[in-house]
């Protein structure tokens, strides 16, 4: 049976209770006053603040209905989110079972809980198959790009000037667009509508918009039309006119409820008030003061738009406070309250504001600044250890908030460095950018011929997820491949064997008589991800015919992680290494279930495709595919959230983070270049469209209002106490927003209440990081009144406990692991010119980089190798010829043409490439390329390398070596330079049979017209003949002595180990 990635690791899920201390609540006379509302077939507004049991009302109002009579097929609860709607669900779920394990006997339905959205798809779906169609498909966000980017590059459109040109290519760009077409679609305008809007206010961008609208929605119509056993393809607009039609000719709901309104956006709006209109029981409840989705189109009065809508139809609503606040702490109830007074009503009655809060613990509620973002993660760190000492609070039971989805990935990544495991809520990514799906795709790719693959993309798939493998192990795989292979380089080895199939991969012991060797259990390892990769290719191609889906599956299964990761992603208890694969695992199953879920419906859209389409489909997606799956947590860690991720979730303790000025409320204008919030604004509200100015000004006043609500969605997620942190220093200072609630629980006297104890103890404080209390023991250890018997007691308990760093071995200051040299006495030190020239200048650089320590090659690497192979292939080809053969190599296309980067590239290696070309007609005289050598020096060295080019002229041979950088050594620099000598020496004692008269360093990357030329004598003249055998008798006893020292040089500042230096330390 397949599984689904995304779901190997339920067991590593929460059980989905997102409020498990929030039983249904109907005690309260508000609350029996809109249920009898609700049953004499009043439609009713149930208002009320964080936590006065709107959810539960919904539910127990669904509930008597369905008892009362009403069919459960006829009723229907819409939330905001797919969250939400599961909440609603399985309370009514716990509802059913608690009255059956009581002993009722019901056998009732559960009625429909959906978001506005999914029922409207549910109901166009049901009609398509009534009257015998295809079923529809939604359009996903990311299929929108991807058609949005066509037809930009199609569609002439006069943008005007305020619109940069090289911006509309961009991603970003698209999704303005589809904002700004999104709003449209939700309130029912079109192409011709948006056109006209644009003409009377005077927005160009809006005009402009039009015809991409237009032939956005006919691509739409047509690639419906096209597909034979496919469906209608729906976006948004459509979608919901389909679905208020369907509802207007449908029979009349039992019992309609709506949860959290504030939260639904036009689009919901619309479906709600077609539904209400024809419900016999309404019910809707709302908060406008902790709307969460603001940014993405909520409206907080959603709520009275519709009692609106209602009213014009000759139906009143009856309209109820909640009163009642459950489950919080009366302090933090105010405190939420006070912070609501700043906000408007949004339709809500007044008796919102005038409810009274019982008195309560004030210590339940605290405020801390700190001195920088890092002490804000300790203050943060010191409070969690203190909750779970103290108050006995789980880690899973604290929500640390921060504004936005960067912040909290900073912070989790600030946690974890201080001791405590954190995770941050992280938005999709696009599937393209995830590795597994990455390097999943270069594999099919591989395997069914679409491409080859080359070595060094194979180490990074080595190293990836389907791998495994650290860089020790590559290193120790290449050895391996080398020895039985016929290749000079590893990783070209390794390749040529994992395509070979007659080459035997090391083996399981199996039934063997004897017992494997630690060796051999090791090579297995090792060469582990080149069984798992012939596997995998060998089911693709078996596969290759089948479809896109099986492909997939064939390949997952033949990789044999399903229950590895599956282990990792439930690992619940373990050191932080464990929990930190448990966090990748469940990333990468998330990942691959998104694939799968995609796979399915493009399979079903379009079963014509093959796996190659598929691929080039998900490739040009820039934006995350939607995703029903659950994403996968792993329990114990602390869950670093954004308020919209936490909103209609229950915490013991709430950590607001972050509330500095510009940061929370953080009032910078977004939609702006195609004025979709100012579409969604004009629209929204009655009157003239005002000017740009007032336009503005409303704006930044609904983005303060809606940074509110965040705060106070998150706030009152809290049961018994808050944390409210800023950093106060000379760049930052607490926003206007901490001041608020500073005032409001008048906490100046006790700065951080619950907290303060363990804020402003003496260093370690009561509730340190594991490395805190080590240093501190140690200093202790160290002072002059020292107990040393007990500390050193206290810290080997603390080392029993795991902590390695309590024990005195791990600390500095430990005599040398080993003293021999790295290269003993005896041995043959083997060195390339340029390494030559680095253990000149630093040998501990030179040490560093042979073992690995070496930067990626960049776009300056990879010119400088082609520049090389062009002066190879054609050494006595002038500047024409040259040139031409770059443009055979040379990427072209439209993409390339209008990538000014590309352009300006393309440009400088052509005028290299003209300043070799007139070099080499000059010089045509030539011996040889790429000549190699190995020769030695002495007794215990041995040079080895290769020259670029080896020129003949009147006396003797010249060395050449092509340099492509832009600066160029001095002249008495090249005198003296070690590359260029050892160039020299290698080939006197090859050709000696002609003297060598010389050496010269070729620039062609300088910005001189001409090629820049740096001359050295032959080795044996001047007054020191000597100077480059003793230069590399004396870099060989540097290196071979047992202390390696590090050497100040000019190329410091450019050296790849530099972050591992302490001179650079120093420096900076």
């Amino acid at each position: 049976m397949q599984e689904n990635p995304a779901e190997l690791r339920l067991a590593a899920r929460d059980s989905g209770a997102m409020l498990a201390d929030f039983a249904l609540v109907t005690a309260g006379p508000a609350q029996k006053h809109a249920l009898e509302s609700v049953a004499q077939g009043v439609p009713t507004l149930a208002y009320g603040p964080p936590r006065s049991g709107k959810s539960s009302l919904c539910g127990h109002a669904a509930w008597e209905s369905m008892r009362g009579g009403v069919d459960p097929r006829t009723v229907v609860l819409l939330a905001p989110t797919r969250e939400r709607a599961a909440f609603l669900r399985e309370e009514l779920s716990r509802r059913a079972m608690a009255e059956r394990a009581a002993g009722a006997q019901i056998h009732l339905e559960l009625p429909t809980v959906m978001t506005p959205l999914a029922y409207a798809f549910a109901l166009v779906s049901e009609e398509a198959a009534r009257n015998s169609r295809a079923q529809p498909s939604l359009v996903t966000g990311a299929d929108q790009d991807v058609l949005l980017e066509e037809l930009l590059a199609q569609v002439p459109a006069q943008w005007p000037e305020s619109i940069d040109p090289a911006s509309i290519p961009l991603a970003g760009f698209r999704a303005e667009l589809r904002d700004l077409m999104n709003r449209c679609t939700e309130r029912g305008l079109g192409p011709l509508q948006l056109a006209e809007l644009g003409e009377q206010c005077g927005r160009k961008e809006w005009t402009a918009a039009a015809p991409v609208f237009e032939a956005y929605l006919d691509s739409l119509a047509l690639e419906g039309s096209m597909a034979i056993e496919a469906g209608a393809r729906l976006d948004l607009g459509v979608l919901v006119d389909r679905a208020c039609a369907v509802i207007e000719n449908a029979e009349a709901l039992g019992f309609l409820a709506i949860d959290d309104a504030q939260d639904f956006t036009a689009s919901g709006v619309r479906i709600v008030t077609a539904l209400a209109a024809r419900s016999g029981r309404f019910l809707v409840t709302s908060n406008p003061d902790a709307t969460v989705e603001g940014f993405r189109g909520g409206m907080a009065d959603a709520a009275s738009r519709v009692a609106s809508a209602l009213a014009s139809d000759s139906r009143s609503c009856a309209v109820v406070t909640l009163e009642q606040i459950y489950a919080q702490e009366p302090a933090l109830s105010r405190v939420v309250a006070a912070l609501a007074s700043h906000l408007p009503l949004e339709g809500a009655p007044t008796a919102l504001r005038k409810l009274t809060r019982e008195e309560g613990v004030a210590d339940s509620f605290a405020l801390a600044t700190a001195s920088s973002d890092e002490a804000e993660a300790r203050d943060i760190a010191t409070a969690i250890r203190l909750l779970a000492a103290v108050h006995g609070v789980s880690r899973d039971d604290i929500a640390v908030v921060c504004r936005s989805a960067s912040a909290a990935r900073a912070l989790a990544e600030r946690l974890s460095r201080v001791g405590i495991e954190a995770e941050a809520t992280l938005r999709a990514t696009a599937l393209r950018e995830e590795p597994v799906i990455r390097d999943l795709f270069t594999i099919l790719a591989w395997a069914l011929g679409i491409e080859q693959l080359r070595d060094e993309r194979l180490v990074e798939i080595l190293r990836g997820p389907w791998g495994g493998i650290d860089d020790g192990m590559v290193r120790e795989l290449r050895r391996w491949a080398l020895s039985h292979s016929a290749h000079t380089r590893g990783d070209a080895a390794i390749l040529s064997i994992l395509n070979d199939a007659e080459v035997a991969l090391p083996a399981p012991a199996g039934g063997a008589a004897e017992p494997e060797s630690g060796r051999e259990r090791y090579l297995r390892a090792v060469t582990a991800p080149l069984r798992r990769l012939r596997r995998m290719h060998d089911a693709i191609v078996s596969a290759r015919d089948s479809g896109i889906l099986p492909l997939l599956w064939a390949a997952w299964e033949a990789s044999h992680l399903a229950a590895r990761w599956q282990n990792e992603a439930i690992a619940v208890t373990g050191s932080v290494q464990a929990r930190s694969r448990a966090q990748l695992a469940n990333a990468r199953l998330d990942a691959l279930g998104a694939l799968f879920t995609a796979a399915d419906r493009y399979e079903e859209r379009r079963g014509g495709d093959d796996i190659a389409v598929f691929m080039s489909h998900i490739e040009a997606q820039a934006v995350p595919e939607d995703s029903l799956s659950a994403r996968g947590r792993v329990s114990g860690i602390v869950r670093v959230l954004t308020p919209a991720a936490v909103a209609g979730e229950s915490f013991d303790t709430v950590i607001l983070a972050g509330l500095n000025e510009g940061a929370w409320p953080n009032l910078r204008l977004r939609s702006g270049v195609l004025g979709a919030a100012d579409l969604a604004l004009f629209i929204d509200r009655p009157g003239p469209m005002p000017n740009r100015a007032e336009l503005r000004a409303m704006r930044r006043n609904a983005n303060l209002h809606d940074e509110i609500r965040l705060a106070i969605a998150a706030l009152s997620r809290a049961r018994s106490r808050v944390l409210v942190t800023a950093v106060e220093n000379d760049e930052s200072a607490p926003s206007g927003m901490f001041r608020v609630l500073e005032s409001a629980v008048q906490c100046e006297a006790v700065p951080c209440g619950w907290v303060a104890s363990a804020l402003h103890s003496a260093n370690p404080g009561p509730f340190p990081e594991s490395r805190q209390l080590v240093s501190a023991l140690a200093r202790a250890l160290a002072s002059e009144s020292a107990d040393p018997p007990h500390l050193a007691g206290l810290l080997a308990a603390l080392e029993r406990e795991g902590i390695e760093s309590a024990g005195p071995g791990n600390w500095y200051h430990q005599p040398l692991t080993r003293t021999d040299p790295p290269f003993p006495s005896g041995s043959t030190l083997a060195l390339s010119p340029s390494s030559l020239a680095t253990a000149a200048q630093c040998p501990r650089a030179f040490l560093l980089e042979s073992a690995g320590a070496r930067t990626s090659s960049g776009t300056a690497q990879e010119v400088g190798t082609l520049i090389h192979a062009l002066a190879e292939a054609h050494p006595r080809a002038g500047a024409a010829e040259l040139v031409a053969e770059f443009a055979k190599r040379a990427p072209e296309g439209e993409e390339v043409e209008q990538n000014w980067r590309t352009r300006a590239e393309r440009a400088r290696i052509v005028q290299m490439l003209e300043k070799l070309g007139a070099y080499q007609s000059a010089h045509p005289d030539v011996a040889a390329v790429e000549k190699r050598f190995s020769v030695p020096l002495g007794e215990a060295v041995d040079i080895r390398g290769s020259i670029d080019r080896v020129e003949r002229e009147a006396g003797g041979l010249r060395v050449v070596d092509y340099k492509t950088g832009k600066s160029a050594q001095s002249k008495a620099q090249a005198e003296r330079d070690p590359q260029l000598a050892a160039y020299q020496y290698a080939l006197a004692h090859m050709e000696k049979d002609e003297p060598v008269v010389g050496a010269s360093l070729v620039y062609v990357g300088t910005d001189a017209k001409s090629s820049a030329l740096r001359h050295q004598a032959p080795l044996g003249e001047g007054d020191d003949p000597d100077w480059f055998e003793n230069l590399v008798r004396e870099i060989d006893a540097r290196l071979r002595s047992a202390r390696v020292n590090l050497v100040r040089n000019p190329h410091c500042k450019v050296c790849p180990v530099k972050r591992s230096c302490p001179l650079f330390q120093e420096e900076m």
